[in-house]
């Protein structure tokens, strides 16, 4: 019996590549920068840079968990009102809590 490599086994690298490319096209759908999507920690300053406040990806992200937020939140005062329905929680509840 001899060895024979698997289809495309000699260009590892060249997969490598691909799938940073395609990581770096799903962060860019967020503005997320490339440290994030492809985990590499190499370029520091770019690292530093993506935390602060005003930083692209942060802006992005907060807006999107803004709309979220809605959702989950309503998702979550139905289910209060459901458990106070069956006797689970009482009456007063949505009175005493803020979501």
């Amino acid at each position: 019996m001899q060895y024979v490599q698997p289809p495309g086994a000699g260009n590892a690298a060249g997969f490598v590549d691909i799938l940073h490319a395609t990581l770096r096209g799903a962060g860019c759908r967020w503005n997320a920068p490339e440290w994030l999507a492809t985990g590499s920690g190499a370029d520091m300053a770019a690292y530093t840079a993506s935390l602060t406040a005003h930083a692209p990806f942060v802006r992005s992200a907060t807006q999107k968990q803004n709309a979220y937020k809605k959702v989950f939140t309503q998702v979550l005062w139905e289910a209060i009102e459901l458990a106070i329905d069956y006797g689970r929680l009482p009456l007063e509840t949505p009175h005493l809590i803020d979501i």
